[in-house]
């Protein structure tokens, strides 16, 4: 029943995509996202009791990231004037919830053949699990990606109009375009809407 529901979400998602342009790189990346999803959620439905602890653990960071990464794109796509913003955050919802439940599979006891069943996980792995790991800076090819990641973990949170007064040969929408990069790697998040939206590390 889970598996079918996924199916039908992420068929859904292939639907309301059909309206983006054909070579929309935004189009091929929602698809993409939708079905690494559909791929980790399947492996954790099997719910094999000799799955290892590590690679059950390995899947559900993968779920995880990939539904940060496809949270960030459904706030991309609503400003496109060829998506559908309500249709967009029914899915962005139902992947929400995706997220929780991968999260709970995550934390369940897992049986070894012979062993004793395991202790359940402690609140440090616990939050630890719950919170996708940020790729380094080393990996950021931009100087300047670096250098607005240094400046959120000084200031905690900041505008794009902020940025301004650190890269004062950049327009806005370049900036924008830096913070849309590194909210789909998961380096940031977004709070806040329209004139009150603020930037603050994962």
């Amino acid at each position: 029943m889970e598996k079918e529901r996924l199916i039908r979400l992420t068929a859904a998602l292939y639907k309301i995509t059909e309206g983006f342009p054909d070579r929309e790189p935004l189009r091929t990346s929602l698809r993409e996202k939708a079905l690494n999803i559909l791929g980790c959620k399947v492996l954790l439905l099997a719910d094999n009791p000799v799955i290892e602890e590590r690679r059950r653990g390995q899947i559900v960071d993968c779920l995880l990231q990939e539904a940060s990464c496809l949270e960030a794109y459904f706030e991309l796509a609503k400003k496109q004037p060829w998506a559908e913003g309500q249709y967009l955050d029914v899915l962005s919802r139902e992947y929400e919830k995706i997220k929780e439940e991968a999260v709970r599979v995550g934390e369940k006891k897992i049986v070894k053949t012979g062993e004793k069943e395991e202790r359940p996980l402690t609140k440090e792995k616990r939050e630890a699990k719950e919170k996708p790991t940020r790729p380094s800076l080393e990996k950021l090819k931009k100087p300047r990606h670096k250098k607005i990641i240094k400046i959120l973990e000084e200031q905690e949170s900041a505008q794009v109009k902020d940025f301004e007064k650190y890269f004062p040969g950049l327009t806005k929408r370049t900036l924008r375009r830096d913070m849309h990069y590194l909210l789909g790697l998961g380096m940031v998040k977004r709070v806040g809407d329209k004139s009150n939206t603020f930037y603050q590390l994962k």
